[in-house]
């Protein structure tokens, strides 16, 4: 394990966690995407907000770990290797959708999310 850990850097898993999150509010708002994704699993926001603690503290955890994965790709120069790791999250959370609901929105928006957030910390471990 210290092998694996031994070339991460924290302050690019912290800043690319932090952006990949960041875009998740900014997807998921009314700008973006807001509105076809909950129409689609026929959610109403305003009575799913106090809901929403459990699914954002795990989206925060997850986000964190997919930030860790990535930047151990990264240094290790397996670029192609993290894309395929976020590639592949990304389809297991659209099948996920599927189970909720058949309406592609979701499923695409979702997936969407998940492979754009694995394209931004890859370009952060690249940039930084």
């Amino acid at each position: 394990m210290e092998e694996l850990l031994a070339n991460t850097d924290v302050v690019i898993i912290l800043v690319s966690s932090g952006l990949a999150f960041a875009l998740g509010w900014l997807w998921y708002s009314p700008l973006l995407f807001l509105q076809p994704w909950s129409e689609g699993l026929g959610l109403n926001i305003e009575a799913s907000k106090a809901a929403m603690a459990k699914p954002m503290m795990l989206q925060s955890l997850g986000t964190l770990m997919l930030a860790l994965v990535t930047n151990i790709a990264a240094s290790k120069e397996s670029i192609i290797l993290a894309a395929g790791v976020g590639f592949t999250v990304a389809l297991f959370v659209m099948a996920s959708s599927f189970y909720r609901t058949p309406k592609s929105a979701p499923a695409l928006i979702e997936g969407g999310y998940i492979f754009a957030m694995v394209l931004l910390m890859l370009m952060v471990n690249i940039v930084m």
